[in-house]
Order: structure tokens, then C-alpha cells, then sequence
């Protein structure tokens, strides 16, 4: 028992250590089932970018109804106007319900693929394997760190997508009416990045320790039900309840310092926005006052504005689920990369028909090296 709490501790260890290029082992998982499903891929890619491009319409029909008709009261055209605003939302939500749909689909089709991987590699691994993990922390592997790894690529990858393709959009905008609004619009996205590395240090690390903390419990029920009949009949329902209390509470403390790290982080953003709301607000208003931009102009350029602070504060939101990622790429891949001790020899030859018997002289065997369990094992069947 010792032993395999050592062995447990040491693998712990091991997965903290590779923390550090958990961001590259969680592309190179998307990456690699992106690759086998190319076709959903390009669809669901496609279906991205005409998105973006409904997304930054309105404000351009805004700022023609600002700029022209309202000056002209051309009145005629109103109803064209709001017909034009009408069906650009049309287009925009079912183009919205394919993406959804599709990268849905993609998400689960890599979930089923990660998991089926995942378990034929685990089926493989030699008996040691098996007596140094335990079964409740594999079960979390295989259900709950597959599940979010879905999570982030059904619908937080496919979201970043599309604002990545919108933000593009708009910063041409930008710099085609003024860049040097675009320029101070600009300026504090350096501070958001820096306070997002910052911060996904240490949300990293309290999710690596909120995935320990839940494979501890699923081991204690795993445990517990497997062993009911002997609990009851040594009378040690008190103390396996004791023992669950604590495991909950240490994973209930663990949660509660992720929780803390985000409550930080999220108003420390939408501070670093409001700041760059007020920015345009402030020098827009002025440039309109010395006509140099229009008022149709400075209301599109702020609705992109504000369009692009939600992109940026939807990406600082999924920070929280990418750190939840990488934490689970790292315990996915703490077992991909294991090797089993005893491999299948290249070219093996199947037998089809077999005939006569099988003997085994003198067979010794062991689980590991230097402990032989089988000595001058005979057998002959």
C-alpha cells in the first residue's frame, strides 16, 4: 500500500511538471483530429468567415442611414434600410445555427475519437500500470477531462473563430477612417494580454489542482462501493464518511481558490475595457467636433469598438475553460505517453489453424524486474 501511494505521488508530480507545455499538447490533440475530419472542417470554417462578415454589416447600414439619408430625409428609403438590417439577422442567425450545429458535431466526433484512443491505449499497458493507478483516477481521465477538452472546441473555439475573422474586419475599418483612433484603440490590448498570461498562470495551476482533487474522490467512491460488503460488516460506514467529508471539503477549498483567481481576473478585463470605450468616446467626439470624422462614421467606429471589447472579454471568459483544457491534455497525455512494457514483435505471423499442444519448460515470469512471482513454471496442454 505504501508503495502505491508512493508511485501515486510521484505521478502527480510528473503531471504538474509538463504544466508548462500543456498549451502544445492540447494543439496537437485538436490539431490531429481537425486534420481527420477536414471536410467538417472547411465547411465549419467557411461557414465562420461569412459569419464575420454579417457580423460588421449593421453599423456600416447605420452609418449610410446617419451620414446620407437622414441629412437628404430621404424617407423612401427607411423601409429599405430596415429590410437591409432585417435580413442581415436573418442570415446571420442561420449561418450562426450551422456553426453551432457543425462544430458541435466536430466536438464530439474528437470526444469519441480522444476517448476510443484513450481506452484501446489503456487496454495495451502492461498489469504494472494497473497496480500503480488507481481505478476512480483513470475513470476521470477517461470521462471528465475528454468531456472538457469537447467543451472547448463544440462551441469556445468555434466562437474565438469567428471573433478573430470580426476583429480583422474591423481593424481595416479602423485604419482606413482613422488610424489614429485605431491606434489608441489599440494601445490596451497589450495590457489585456499581459494581464491574461499573467493571470492564466495561476488559474492554470488551481484547475490542475481542482482535476487532482477530483480524481481523489472518484477513487474514494470507487473504492468504497467496490468494498460495501466488507465496510458493513466491519461497521466502518462512520469512518469511510469521515474520510469522504475530507476528501469533499479539500475539493470543495481547491474550487473555491480557481473561483477566487477568476474573480479577479474577469472585472480586472472589463476594467482594461471600459477604459478603451472611453478612449473613442472621448478623442471620436473630438474629431467629430473638428470634422474629421462624421457622425454616421464615429457611431460605427464606437458599435465596432464595442464589438471588438466583446470578442476580447468572451476570450479573457474562455481563459477558464482553456486552462480546464490543459490541465486535462496534461492527464490525457500522462497516459498516451506511457509505453507498455510488453509490446507485440512487428510482422507477427496469426495463426488461423493450430494443431498439437503447447508447452511451457521452465517458464520463469514477473510483474517487475527483479521480483519473479513464476519460477520453473511446467505446463503442457
Amino acid at each position: 500500500m505504501r508503495a502505491n501511494v508512493v508511485l501515486q505521488f510521484v505521478s502527480n508530480e510528473t503531471e504538474q511538471k509538463t504544466g508548462g507545455a500543456g498549451f502544445k499538447k492540447l494543439f496537437q490533440i485538436v490539431f490531429s483530429y481537425i486534420w481527420k475530419h477536414k471536410v467538417v472542417s472547411i465547411i465549419g470554417l467557411f461557414i465562420i468567415i461569412c459569419l464575420s462578415i454579417f457580423q460588421v454589416l449593421i453599423p456600416q447600414i447605420a452609418r449610410y442611414s446617419i451620414d446620407i439619408i437622414i441629412p437628404e430625409k430621404n424617407i423612401i428609403l427607411l423601409p429599405w434600410i430596415a429590410t437591409a438590417i432585417l435580413l442581415v439577422a436573418i442570415f446571420r442567425g442561420i449561418l450562426d445555427y450551422f456553426r453551432i450545429y457543425l462544430m458541435s458535431l466536430f466536438g464530439q466526433k474528437i470526444v469519441e475519437g480522444i476517448r476510443r484512443d484513450l481506452y484501446q491505449h489503456v487496454q495495451k499497458l502492461s498489469m504494472s500500470f494497473f497496480e500503480n493507478h488507481r481505478t476512480g483516477d483513470l475513470m476521470s481521465r477517461l470521462a471528465e477531462n475528454v468531456n472538457t477538452i469537447s467543451t472547448l472546441i463544440s462551441s469556445d473555439l468555434s466562437e474565438i473563430s469567428v471573433d478573430v475573422f470580426t476583429v480583422l474586419a474591423i481593424i481595416i475599418y479602423f485604419l482606413s477612417v482613422s488610424w489614429q483612433l485605431a491606434l489608441l484603440l489599440v494601445v490596451t490590448w497589450p495590457l489585456q494580454i499581459y494581464v491574461t498570461q499573467v493571470f492564466s498562470k495561476f488559474i492554470q495551476t488551481a484547475y490542475m489542482d481542482v482535476e487532482h482533487k477530483a480524481a481523489e474522490i472518484n477513487n474514494q467512491i470507487q473504492d468504497t462501493l467496490s468494498n460495501i460488503n466488507a465496510i458493513k460488516s466491519f461497521g466502518n460506514e462512520k469512518y469511510e464518511t469521515d474520510r469522504f467529508s475530507e476528501q469533499s471539503r479539500n475539493y470543495m477549498e481547491v474550487n473555491v481558490k480557481a473561483i477566487r483567481l477568476w474573480s479577479i481576473f474577469v472585472p480586472t478585463t472589463d476594467t482594461i475595457n471600459i477604459i478603451a470605450s472611453l478612449i473613442i468616446l472621448v478623442v471620436g467626439s473630438w474629431e467629430v467636433i473638428a470634422d474629421k470624422l462624421t457622425i454616421g462614421e464615429f457611431t460605427a467606429f464606437f458599435a465596432y469598438a464595442n464589438q471588438v471589447s466583446r470578442p476580447i472579454l468572451r476570450f479573457s471568459k474562455v481563459t477558464n475553460i482553456l486552462q480546464k483544457a490543459i490541465a486535462s491534455s496534461d492527464r490525457i497525455f500522462a497516459i498516451l505517453d506511457i509505453e507498455p512494457e510488453i509490446k507485440e514483435r512487428e510482422n507477427a505471423i496469426y495463426l488461423t489453424s493450430v494443431r498439437g499442444r503447447m508447452r511451457f519448460e521452465n517458464v520463469n515470469f514477473a510483474y517487475h524486474q527483479g521480483k519473479t512471482v513464476l519460477h520453473d513454471f511446467n505446463l503442457d496442454i
